[in-house]
């Protein structure tokens, strides 16, 4: 027999069962939510398998509606399986989804609202850009070019001992052009070399 119970138990509210039985909640006389009896909840899901089990095809949101700022974590599974997660903002240049690790939670990775992907930046102007230590940076982007058509860049950034930036590029046009090159404030005097191991060829 399932005892259910609501009450009191030392100054604390108690509703739930006090039998090896899972307690529901329901609306219409239809079950929308089961804590069974190892504690796990499913909301839409009768037989939960984690602590919290949604079905298919469902989403949490955090915020409210229409074109108001809200965030969405939503799962679809029609044929194709997506995992959709969504930020938007109701002012241009907020809607970012950022990444955090770290005790004192500190910044990885950020998507900001027009796309473009900064590893170790808080803002990028281009579709990939990595920070790294020691002011280098990578950055991967395609640009729409006056004179080409378009563009399909991979720059490698750093700094000489005086403190100048200058980067290794590689770049293809729209008109077949494969350019392997240097620039930056000091582009001019930076040679390309070729090693093996640590000699140059």
């Amino acid at each position: 027999n399932v005892k259910a119970v609501v009450g009191a138990d030392n100054s604390v509210g108690r509703i739930g069962t006090d039998t090896n039985h899972a307690l529901t909640l329901r609306t219409n006389d239809i079950e929308r939510m089961r804590i069974d009896s190892s504690g796990n909840v499913g909301i839409g899901v009768s037989s939960p398998l984690t602590k919290l089990h949604l079905p298919n095809n469902s989403s949490i949101r955090f915020g409210t509606s229409g074109s108001a700022a809200k965030a969405d974590i939503a799962y679809s599974s029609t044929g194709f399986e997506f995992l959709d997660i969504k930020c938007q903002g109701t002012t241009n240049g907020f809607g970012n989804i950022r990444f955090f690790t770290n005790s004192a939670p500190t910044e990885r990775m950020r998507i900001d609202s027009s796309g473009n992907v900064g590893i170790g930046k808080t803002s990028s102007g281009n579709k990939l850009e990595i920070e790294g230590q020691g002011d280098t940076k990578v950055v991967i982007d395609g640009r729409t070019d006056a004179s080409n058509g378009s563009l399909a860049t991979l720059e490698l950034w750093s700094k000489n001992g005086s403190g100048t930036n200058n980067f290794g590029q590689i770049e293809y046009d729209g008109d077949g052009s494969f350019i392997i090159g240097s620039a930056g404030s000091g582009g001019g005097s930076v040679p390309i070399t070729f090693r093996q191991g640590t000699t140059e060829r």
